[in-house]
């Protein structure tokens, strides 16, 4: 990021740091280019006068972090049909954020990771089953990821002497 400030002297600008390095000028302006780390960045800004007088302003920028965390998952597939017997399936995924993930949730129930990595062992009914997965950061930014998991129904049959049988 560039930072750009305006001075001026009725003797004449001599120098003009910003965060104790030489800015470029050009005319009554003067500028340099910053990295920014998220949250507040404090710049001293000192501007010498030809007279050897100093003045110096304190430049606080803030750098938002607004880029949500990334879901990529490992294991189920997207859209999976397990067979009847299946009573849980374990998701495994990983969550990053380029400033760090602060919670991880499956259907509104924490998971714990290690590192990136995540995974939960989770309950299935039989039919349809929606798992959402949610990572969010500090900011407050979140990404959603559903899967939808299919658990076959069991079907039932009558033996020849009238009793009902599950596969």
């Amino acid at each position: 990021m560039s930072i750009l400030v305006g001075v001026t002297d009725d003797v004449g600008v001599r120098s003009v740091t910003i965060g104790g390095v030489a800015a470029t000028a050009s005319g009554s302006s003067y500028s340099r280019t910053v990295s920014l780390a998220y949250g507040a960045n404090s710049f001293a800004v000192v501007a010498e006068d030809a007279s050897g007088n100093r003045s110096t302003r304190t430049l606080v920028v803030t750098r938002a972090d607004q880029t949500s965390p990334v879901i990529v998952l490992k294991s189920p597939g997207r859209d999976t049909t397990v067979p009847g017997a299946t009573s849980s399936i374990t998701v495994a995924f990983t969550a990053t954020d380029d400033v760090g993930v602060t919670s991880v949730t499956i259907n509104g129930e924490s998971v714990v990771g290690s590192g990136s990595n995540y995974s939960k062992a989770v309950p299935l009914s039989y039919g349809l089953n929606t798992l959402t997965i949610v990572a969010r950061d500090a900011a407050g930014n979140a990404v959603t990821r559903v899967l939808n998991i299919t658990r076959a129904v069991a079907s039932a049959s009558v033996d020849g002497a009238g009793a009902w049988m599950e596969p």
